[in-house]
């Protein structure tokens, strides 16, 4: 961790995975409002001050894009539905009005890596509660409508996505603490789909269609998506027959190209498989992460491949915690196959190499026969 992270002024949280394991600190400057006035009173010379900061990823077990704050409390909880903050210091107030199944991003970015997290954790529904700063709206115009020609990513999950829209240049901790709880659940609490059609120019209707259909299309509900399409056509005056047609036109193109990555991806692991050296179990699990992100980039549920690499992993701690004799064959090694299905005392270390390497066996670390 950063020296400077532990100041007399500082709030120091632990950072956990969501199993609970600390892997960093982060920790929250409580003067730090009084420290950006007098940089801006002072006409803004060097950095700014820092609100947070937080342990180096150097440290090679903490990655910011891989962990959410908060997550393993909600899962030791059973929680499916969360609210969503930007730091730590908002899901502290949060937490201690009551408030408890929320987490926190550790800043305003939601990665892929957090999405897929919370899909693999059973999350059913997220409701982002950014600050009412620039800042916090500008992030949550990313992720929900994207960038130039990318749609935003929480179109790409079929998590539901709300949206709690504070104040201006309210946080959740200043409003929580000066309005109270109450007030809190009181805010409108909005679908995605709704806060995105809001942001549309309604004179521009073709292009708010390009914008929505993301939303769309990541909607597994047929009669869900019949809602929304009418709600978009009663917005931009264009007709439920041309709204559905550019539906279809643009899902037979995105299973057309996701159909052709994944036969690319099966083809290649075959033949890393036939001709390479790799392990055949790290090749398939490679083979099928690939696929999972294919399967977020296009919009599709990616619960089918995260079963299946939840199955090696059963399958995997399975034969690990297998014990006592197998009934294994060796050939004319009879004195090893006796030892392994016969009575065992201990753990068995099976070391291979070339002759006369100095290759034994051990039973609970007494060597009984050189090979």
């Amino acid at each position: 961790a950063k020296e400077a992270m532990f100041s007399p002024s500082s709030i120091v949280f632990t950072i956990k995975d969501q199993n609970g394991t600390p892997v960093g600190f982060i920790s929250r400057d409580v003067d730090h409002g009084e420290k950006k006035k007098q940089w801006e009173d002072g006409g803004r010379r060097g950095a700014p001050p820092r609100k947070y900061d937080s342990s180096p990823e150097r440290n090679r077990i903490y990655f910011k894009r891989n962990v959410l704050f908060g997550l393993d409390s909600c899962i030791s909880q059973n929680f499916r539905d969360l609210y969503v903050f930007e730091g730590q210091f908002d899901w502290a107030v949060a937490k201690k009005n009551g408030l408890e199944n929320c987490i926190a991003l550790s800043g305003s970015s939601l990665t892929t890596e957090h999405v897929v997290l919370l899909r693999k954790c059973n999350i059913n529904s997220i409701t982002l509660v950014f600050d009412g700063d620039d800042t916090g709206r500008s992030s949550l115009r990313k992720l929900l409508l994207g960038e130039d020609d990318d749609p935003g990513m929480l179109t790409t999950t079929s998590i539901r996505i709300s949206v709690i829209e504070l104040p201006p240049n309210e946080d959740p901790a200043s409003f929580i603490h000066n309005n109270g709880m109450e007030a809190f659940h009181a805010l409108e609490e909005i679908d995605s789909f709704e806060w995105a059609l809001r942001q549309q120019d309604p004179t521009d209707g073709v292009k708010a269609c390009e914008n929505i259909l993301p939303f769309i299309l990541a909607e597994k509900s047929h009669l869900r998506r019949e809602q929304m399409v009418l709600a978009l056509s009663e917005s931009t005056g264009l007709s439920v027959k041309a709204i559905d047609d550019e539906l279809h036109r643009k899902e037979d193109a995105s299973l057309a190209i996701l159909e052709r990555e994944k036969e690319t991806i099966a083809v290649e692991a075959l033949r890393e498989l036939k001709y390479g050296p790799g392990d055949g179990a790290g090749i398939l699990r490679t083979a099928l992460a690939k696929m999972e992100t294919l399967d977020t980039v296009h919009r599709t549920d990616i619960l089918s491949s995260e079963e299946t690499l939840n199955a090696m992993d059963q399958q995997f701690a399975e034969e690990l915690a297998l014990e006592g004799p197998q009934g294994l064959a060796y050939g004319s090694l009879t004195h090893l196959q006796r030892d392994l299905n016969g009575p065992i005392e201990g753990t068995v270390i099976a070391i291979g190499g070339t002759a006369n390497t100095g290759k034994c066996r051990r039973f609970d670390d007494k060597v009984l026969q050189e090979d």
